[in-house]
């Protein structure tokens, strides 16, 4: 694809829609990188971008945005750790934020995993900085100064500092005490002259207390003097202080070394950062511009649906949608009346084209297609043509010759008011002649004109296709509105004469132009006012249309929640008689001890089974009936092993293993198996997991073996509840569900599949089952059941 000209940056606005972008990095390489680096390549970039921008739109909605906080720039830094420099801890301590920051970002794009493949493809590219980062953390504390455990002798020497001032300070203070020295003193105190502790004595005893005087106060009547008993402390003081320095400056080298030695990593990093960060920008920006995915026209066909300039929206000027459509290889003529919204049009249609070379979202309606110009050129301002000594016309006749050396097929061109500034007759003609040669090299041209010459043009040149903006006669306004196929007319005389221009210049006007010029200016103003009525008529019948789905939708809404009511009132009543069958959860499982403990009596263990029998029925009849799938039956003759059917009495889908001659499938979801007949069987639903878990009628307590002691465990459909993607509220309601289950069907142990992830599911998990009273212990299950996936769960 070519460079866009400068010119066209300019005329468009693209500067201003670029520090939109720019306003809304979180990085500074970020927003460097978009300043230079905007533009995309090839079609390819393009459309990554674009699939980039709706992942990370996704996570916006989500309220889950790319975390980028903590990244400061590193160009500086980096710049002087390649010339063997040594950095500033402040400056040291934000790159170790910023490569933490980095690590974040990078486990952050892991997680979110397949619901954004091509955000997290991106931890590919980044590297693991532990080894860099963590040492700098390690070595400072959060006040900034390095931390004595930095190294094994700077806590070392730093004591031996505190030492040694401590017993600098104490023979200070007894020297003050002394009666011997008081007398000499300018006053009561010491302090420090060059890092050594020294008395204030007055310049009239000088000699008086034997030592070195390090310097006088601007009256020259005290002189600090270090005591001579002192002299040797002190130096020892300048010793350790030497040492805590120079440790301090070997770690900060070392600390730099790690950073130099991942220079190439980090510079990486930062890239992809940057380009992240450019990716979230545009997903801000199409965010508040309530922006759509556009489609790459492959064809070279223009079709955007109510489409809005973007500048005008982000400024928040009220903005009327247009349809804009041109065919490859066209040109559209578009006409109507001064400040109707020609160049609007113009410029939104370049704007727009500028933005998928960069990748942006559009502010367009669904189903929106826009080539992928390699090129788009613009005639639309004249404000370089003074400056440059040139007249209007000139200037534009400068720049039409630019675009005819550039212009082909795979290029836009926008022209405002083509050839004005000169003899109308004359500029019409010519403004014919330079539409031909384009239309010639098969361009899609967009260009404005109150000239009629090239109004006409459509009607033997099916390379031309007519448009017009809307006027409103009556409030003499326009209506920003567009329409392709019908020129426009400029409405002077019409607007001259409702604007208060007396009738007499108005009439000597419509003299001057001439009954063909009359008719056809009559006829333009007839055409525009029925095209109004007609799109009035239109935009009632849509209303009504929107009233009337409106109306519809407010009915179904209504029956779903009469449905969901009843639904709802169902299930409280489940609830209520699951809480009451929950309230004898203690007897339960003490009987179920005792009848482990000791040989059962037959006649109250045939009670204990009656009794759970009619809790069970109970709670089976109160259960809410399960959702129905709407799926056609199966074809069971041409059924196989390896084919997927939806299972109704499993609620979802699963894998056929094996059928056996009396009619029965056996069915696999996950690592779990059952058997079902084949009137169960039904076309697989489409994009459907496979079923999560089976949760099977509940079945009073088989009499336990006494001989059996330890029973074999076994994880089946049965006694396995998948509690992936629910919240920790909902997980363990549904897992107190389950061990109810399980204690009335006499199951010893189920499983609960949490899956790995962070771990915290599986710790509220625990958590619970810790305090749980039916539960007798829990642990990991083994590898061939799921390993640290899944928790093993003894029932008392």
């Amino acid at each position: 694809m070519r460079r866009i000209p400068e010119r066209t940056i300019r005329e468009l606005g693209w500067q201003r829609l670029l520090d939109q972008l720019r306003d809304r990095c979180a990085t500074d390489s970020g927003r460097r990188l978009l300043a230079t680096n905007h533009f995309q390549t090839s079609a390819e970039d393009v459309e990554e971008m674009l699939a980039l921008v709706s992942e990370a739109r996704r996570l916006i909605q989500d309220a889950t945005p790319l975390p980028f906080g903590g990244i400061v720039g590193l160009d500086q830094a980096i710049a002087r750790l390649r010339k063997d420099g040594v950095l500033e801890t402040r400056v040291l301590q934000d790159i170790g934020r910023t490569l933490r920051a980095f690590g974040r970002l990078h486990g952050f794009l892991a997680e979110i995993g397949s619901e954004s493949p091509l955000l997290s493809a991106r931890t590919r590219l980044l590297h693991d900085l532990d080894h860099v980062y963590g040492p700098i953390e390690d070595s400072f504390e959060s006040d900034g100064r390095l931390a004595d455990h930095a190294s094994p002798n700077l806590g070392k020497f730093r004591r031996r500092v505190h030492d040694l001032n401590e017993q600098l300070t104490k023979r200070m203070r007894q020297l003050l005490d002394s009666a011997e020295v008081q007398r000499y003193l300018q006053d009561r105190f010491y302090t420090q002259r060059e890092n050594r502790y020294v008395l204030p004595v007055r310049a009239d005893c000088a000699g008086s207390i034997e030592g070195i005087v390090h310097g006088s106060s601007a009256s020259g009547a005290t002189l600090f003097v270090e005591p001579k008993a002192l002299v040797e402390l002190n130096n020892r003081l300048k010793v350790a202080e030497s040492d805590v320095e120079s440790e301090e400056l070997r770690i900060i080298r070392q600390l730099c070394s790690y950073v130099a030695h991942e220079v190439e990593a980090i510079e990486q990093d930062d890239l992809v950062v940057a380009e992240l960060d450019g990716v979230h920008a545009r997903a801000r920006l199409a965010q508040q511009m309530d922006a759509t995915r556009p489609m790459i026209a492959a064809d070279a066909a223009l079709a955007l649906n109510a489409a809005r300039h973007p500048l005008m929206v982000l400024d928040q000027v009220p903005v009327v949608a247009n349809d804009i459509e041109l065919a490859p290889a066209k040109t559209l003529v578009l006409s109507g009346p001064n400040a109707g919204g020609k160049t609007v049009a113009l410029k939104t249609c370049g704007l727009m084209a500028l933005m998928l070379r960069a990748g942006c979202h559009l502010p367009v309606g669904p189903e929106s297609r826009l080539p992928l110009y390699a090129g788009v050129h613009t005639a639309i301002d004249d404000d370089q043509s003074i400056e440059r000594n040139l007249s209007t016309f000139t200037a534009q006749i400068a720049q039409v010759l630019t675009i005819l050396a550039d212009a082909d097929q795979h290029t836009l061109v926008l022209i405002d008011e083509l050839t004005t500034g000169t003899d109308p007759g004359e500029g019409a003609a010519l403004a014919q002649a330079i539409l031909e040669q384009l239309a010639s090299r098969h361009p899609q041209v967009i260009v404005t004109t109150h000239y009629e010459r090239l109004k006409a043009l459509a009607i033997n040149d099916d390379r031309f296709v007519n448009g017009s903006v809307g006027f409103d006669l009556d409030n003499i306004a326009p209506t920003y509105s567009l329409d392709i196929g019908l020129p426009g007319s400029s409405c002077a005389l019409e607007v001259a004469q409702r604007t208060g221009l007396p009738p007499g210049i108005v009439e000597r006007g419509r003299e001057l132009l001439g009954p063909t010029e009359q008719q056809l200016s009559a006829l333009l103003t007839e055409l525009t006012t029925e095209r109004r009525q007609l799109q009035q008529r239109l935009e009632d019948l849509r209303a009504a249309e929107q009233l009337a789905r409106t109306r519809a939708n407010e009915l179904e809404s209504k029956r779903r929640q009469l449905k969901e009511r009843a639904q709802a009132e169902h299930a409280a009543q489940y609830e209520n008689t699951l809480r009451e069958l929950q309230l004898a959860r203690r007897d339960i499982v003490a009987a179920r001890r005792a009848l482990k403990q000791h040989a059962p009596d037959s006649t109250a263990l045939r009670s204990v089974e009656r009794d759970l029998s009619r809790a069970a029925e109970k709670l089976n009849a109160a259960a809410p009936e399960p959702a129905q799938i709407a799926t056609p039956p199966l074809d069971t003759n041409a059924l196989r092993p390896g084919d997927q059917a939806y299972v109704r009495s499993l609620g979802g889908n699963a894998i056929i293993e094996s059928i056996d001659q009396r009619g029965r499938v056996t069915v696999r979801a996950g690592i779990a198996r059952a058997a079902v007949d084949l009137d169960e069987l039904f076309e697989p639903l489409r994009g459907e997991a496979t079923v999560k878990r089976l949760a099977p009628p509940l079945r009073p307590a088989a009499r336990p073996d006494p001989a059996n002691e330890a029973p074999k465990i076994e994880r089946t459909i049965d006694t396995t509840l998948d509690l992936r993607g629910h919240r920790a509220e909902e997980a363990l309601r549904m897992s107190d569900h389950f061990i109810d289950q399980a204690l009335l069907a006499g199951r010893d142990a189920i499983f609960l599949l949490h899956g790995r992830g962070s771990g915290a599911l599986r710790r509220v998990i625990r958590e619970h089952l810790a305090s749980h009273v039916a539960v007798q212990r829990f642990d990991l299950a083994e590898e061939r059941d799921g390993g640290d996936a899944v928790t093993v769960v003894w029932l008392r």
